[in-house]
């Protein structure tokens, strides 16, 4: 029988099985086998292999020979195929729309992509898990859901893997979890968005290595509000030097060091006016809004809105929101997707860097790639009206060392139970 590894999550089975959101991501990487994948900082062919190239807009691919359903069935070309058009029409990935144009299907193991302009890296786009076809009550992935309560879901490894049974606990509170572990219920608790008393010097954890994901904090601006006012507050937004909470201070998504942020030309705050910012209570949101309004002279009022309503797209447009953005897949391109749609000309007002965001797309070197998206990045954040205040760094509560890709979206596979307590 296959030992069993408990990791903690922090959303419960009803919110992570929607894919909405990050946990979902990492859900569906266990469960639907992806068409490339993470292998460090390369890319490996997976469920699907780069197989020519008829142009620089069409890309023609092959489906692994021992690509399969946990029936045994052939994973198909058609099933691939079906999927793209589903995450096209996705109406929260406007920007897959702005750059796939058509799919074909040549036969049962063989698909080519045509893309609306020149994009070199469709392989590391098809890497994210969202593009990994899905069969009705079925797996292609490593592991298959084989039990979902309120609060734990259990998945159980396909025929073809040698990993563990995985038990995924929602706790009760992330103490409740540091608890559990302590007793030897959890192998790995939870490590994306902590409690900042997790990085006191008086938890001696054990912690794996904190890892750089491309896992940024963002303050966006509501559509309600004047763009002078979004304009003046985002120019302010910033954590105070020496603060704690799991983050490291930046204002770009591009540097692994703080850097100070350009001077800020906005006019002088009018100390009268105050809005709502808005943030889920998952921590350490709390902490950091309750900074940024100290910061701000206290004219944003920490808010809490359900989580539900965050991963639906529902947040009010009448304040300012505190997000946390992902890669959409592993490329410095993947941080900034909402350019694809500014290089086919359909964001008004973004003229300027439409051919940048053009080149970002087109260009071969990952050294040029890199220096577009740095360049590019702060007056794309204008038009989207938001700032980027920190990254999130990981503190997974754990006994052995964690290896994660950039996207964070780890393999369960690789997991193992702890010794001292099986």
């Amino acid at each position: 029988m296959n030992a069993t590894v408990s990791i903690e999550i922090d959303t419960v089975p009803s919110q992570y099985r929607t894919s909405r959101e990050f946990t979902g991501l990492l859900l569906d990487r266990q469960l639907h086998r992806p068409l490339f994948r993470e292998a460090g900082p390369d890319l490996a062919p997976d469920l699907l292999s780069h197989h020519d190239q008829l142009g620089p807009k069409e890309w023609v691919f092959r489906i692994s020979d021992d690509a399969r359903w946990q029936e045994s069935e052939a994973v198909s070309a058609h099933d691939v195929a079906r999927r793209l058009a589903q995450v096209v029409d996705l109406p929260q990935l406007v920007w897959v729309r702005a750059l796939l144009s058509a799919c074909r299907v040549h036969d049962a193991r063989t698909l080519s992509v045509t893309t609306r302009q020149r994009v070199v890296l469709l392989d590391r786009i098809f890497a994210s898990p969202l593009f990994a076809p899905r069969h009705p009550g079925s797996s292609s992935g490593n592991y298959r859901i084989a039990r979902v309560q309120r609060n734990r879901a259990i998945l159980e490894p396909n025929e073809w893997t040698s990993g563990s049974v995985i038990e995924l606990v929602t706790t009760s509170s992330r103490e409740e979890g540091r608890r559990q572990f302590r007793d030897g219920r959890l192998d790995i608790g939870w490590g994306i968005g902590v409690p900042p008393s997790f990085w006191s010097v008086e938890d001696p954890g054990p912690f794996s290595e904190s890892h750089q994901l491309d896992m940024h904090v963002i303050v966006t601006a509501g559509r309600n509000l004047p763009q002078t006012t979004a304009s003046e507050i985002l120019s302010q937004c910033g954590l105070s030097d020496g603060t704690n909470f799991g983050l490291k201070r930046t204002f770009t998504r591009f540097s692994s060091e703080y850097e100070s942020p350009p001077p800020s030309c906005a006019a002088p705050r009018v100390a009268s006016d105050r809005w709502p910012l808005y943030f889920t209570d998952f921590p350490p949101n709390r902490e950091i809004a309750t900074e940024l309004a100290r910061t701000l002279g206290n004219q944003l009022i920490p808010t809490v809105i359900p989580y539900e309503d965050y991963i639906a797209g529902a947040i009010p447009r009448d304040g300012f929101s505190l997000q946390i953005h992902s890669s959409q897949f592993p490329d410095d391109a993947g941080l900034l997707v909402e350019s694809a749609v500014v290089a086919n000309g359909s964001v008004p007002g973004a003229a300027k860097i439409r051919e940048l965001s053009e080149a970002m797309w087109g260009t071969e070197s990952p050294v040029e790639r890199r220096q577009i998206a740095k360049d590019i990045e702060r007056p794309l954040d204008s038009v989207l009206r938001r700032a980027v205040i920190g990254r999130l760094l990981t503190r997974f509560r754990c006994e052995s060392a964690l290896n994660f890709p950039r996207s964070g979206l780890f393999d369960f596979s690789l997991l193992e139970p702890r010794k001292a307590n099986r």
